[in-house]
């Protein structure tokens, strides 16, 4: 290709989802995406499923049954929209003609769907990236010896694959040959809007400490655990809000929250605004995602910057997040009584909370700048481009 540093550009197709849905992977395309990055163009291919084919309170689902969930009507609308993307991602490779093609996936039935784009990208004769922010190394432990062998295949397809920590980086570098690399997630701490003094309603009527939880609810995301915790500390007497951000099968959570009275002391807001989530996390005590998949979530990150102290679990890139006792607590996914005794912890002892959360801060300003992630992304861009 031309000189980059002139009037070229380098042309990178994105292909990934953006909202909705509301979650990591989303926010994370788009904010790469409306990035202004010096020599470099971005387009992109949005992945995401639309409500009329997968309702949005069916997102997270990671069964592979899950295609034949509903009905038979369901899964053909589910297999044809997913077919009608593969054409018109190709119609994309041949009309945009990108140098590089930087495909996101998380795990499980999406994982191969991702290859594939990778897969064709290649056959195009294109650069690839496989930016891979799920929890891949649960992934490959849960499944079959066969399915194993193709994920490492799949790792050693594109030129280079991307990774969200250096634990992860390491760990995939057990089974590629390409080049891996493990780049900690960002945030632009221009966008976080400053604390208002009045918090957001209703919880500026809560009395004690307030539990936040953001993404989409889901037995994945532990919401079912965090209310089962909260019945263990409500029989104990011990007091604690929580508010739960985030689509998902609201009505069936809220009717197990007031089937154990906690009517009073928990919310869910369902999709609310950027500047309403903002003044939840300043206003909120500690947070928490007692999760059985993740990567490395962009809401834990959002919740460091905002000084709080973290609860969650040993998975993905979590534990190089969150030092047990530092700046947070960790639990094993599943173990209802320990996230209790975690929350309990932190709702009876303010001391504690703030400084942990004051850890919280220092590590995110020390590993997640958004401007950090850009440079090192940059760099890769030019890398591949080089070779």
């Amino acid at each position: 290709m031309t000189e980059y540093f002139g009037k070229t550009k380098i042309k990178i197709l994105l292909v990934g989802p953006i909202p909705p849905p509301f979650g990591g992977i989303p926010a994370y395309v788009k904010s790469l995406y409306d990035a202004k990055l010096d020599h470099i163009e971005f387009s992109l291919f949005n992945t995401a499923i639309p409500s009329w084919v997968i309702p949005f309170h069916r997102e997270g689902e990671r069964s592979y049954s899950s295609l034949f969930k509903d009905s038979l009507w369901e899964s053909l609308k589910k297999i044809f929209y997913v077919i009608y993307n593969f054409a018109r991602f190709i119609w994309f490779l041949i009309v945009i003609r990108p140098s590089i093609v930087q495909v996101f996936t998380s795990s499980y039935w999406g994982y191969w769907r991702n290859w594939l784009f990778i897969l064709i990208a290649k056959l195009f004769k294109r650069k690839t990236i496989f930016h891979l922010l799920g929890a891949i190394d649960l992934f490959y432990f849960e499944v079959g010896n066969f399915h194993k062998t193709i994920l490492r295949r799949s790792l050693n397809s594109a030129d280079i694959n991307l990774l969200q920590s250096p634990g992860l980086e390491a760990w995939a570098k057990q089974y590629s040959k390409k080049e891996v690399f493990g780049i900690w997630n960002g945030i632009d701490f221009n966008l976080i809007q400053p604390k208002l003094i009045s918090p957001p309603m209703p919880i500026g009527t809560f009395d004690g400490p307030i539990g936040l939880t953001v993404g989409n609810l889901s037995f994945n995301k532990g919401t079912l655990e965090i209310i089962n915790a909260l019945i263990i500390l409500k029989e104990k007497n011990i007091s604690i809000n929580w508010v739960f951000i985030g689509r998902g099968d609201i009505q069936h959570y809220s009717n197990i929250a007031d089937q154990n009275d906690l009517t009073k002391s928990v919310i869910f807001t369902g999709e609310i605004t950027d500047s309403e989530k903002w003044q939840y996390f300043h206003h909120s005590s500690f947070y928490c995602l007692p999760s059985f998949a993740e990567g490395q979530p962009i809401s834990i990150i959002e919740a460091m910057a905002c000084g709080l102290p973290v609860i969650s679990t040993k998975i993905g890139s979590i534990p190089e997040m969150i030092t047990d006792d530092l700046n947070g607590k960790l639990i094993i996914p599943g173990k209802t009584q320990a996230l209790s005794d975690a929350i309990q912890v932190f709702a009876l002892d303010s001391k504690l909370r703030n400084a942990m959360g004051r850890a919280s801060l220092d590590t995110c300003i020390e590993r997640h700048n958004i401007t950090d992630l850009y440079n090192q992304l940059s760099k890769i861009y030019f890398r591949i481009i080089a070779n």
